[in-house]
């Protein structure tokens, strides 16, 4: 459905930085860069979503909206939080498996530098290679087929509540 999607940032400097290094331990990258904008997709492709500068300000949506980028597995999970508050993130309810979301939602939870609410998640591809397939090597070797798929669909989840 989604094309697209950029966020407004108050420094594009300290914003690519970020996402730069918080995108990457998903499997996306820089894939076009201008003087007031950069945009991240997967390698080789176009923009899914992208960073613009907005000098006079930014005004974050409210605590309903969150942006969730598709994680490859539990560990990069795990590296994107963590690069996340490396470069500038806070955290917004920790990384690790979140039942309160589902029995199968395993994700990262943060405010990325100018307060937007972003995830990063690897609960599609386990929960319904889990719960289709029954087994864990089975689930685990069509995991990463159907995790391409989800990817090259759904490059990232917007999520409005």
């Amino acid at each position: 459905m989604l094309h697209h999607l950029s966020f407004a940032v108050a420094d594009l400097a300290r914003s690519a930085a970020f996402y730069d290094a918080t995108l990457s331990t998903l499997g996306y990258v820089r894939v076009w860069a201008v003087e007031k904008a950069v945009g991240y997709g997967l390698p080789g492709g176009d923009d899914e979503f992208a960073i613009r500068l907005r000098p006079g300000g930014v005004v974050v949506p409210s605590e309903e909206f969150h942006v969730a980028f598709a994680a490859p597995s539990r560990e990069a999970v795990a590296s994107f939080y963590k690069a996340a508050l490396e470069h500038g993130g806070k955290d917004n309810g920790g990384s690790g498996l979140h039942p309160e979301h589902g029995s199968h939602y395993y994700a990262a939870f943060v405010f990325d530098p100018d307060g937007y609410r972003i995830e990063g998640g690897a609960l599609l591809r386990n929960y319904f290679c889990k719960r289709f397939l029954g087994n864990e090597f089975e689930a685990e070797r069509r995991g990463r087929f159907l995790y391409g798929l989800e990817r090259a669909r759904f490059g990232f989840l917007l999520v409005l509540l």
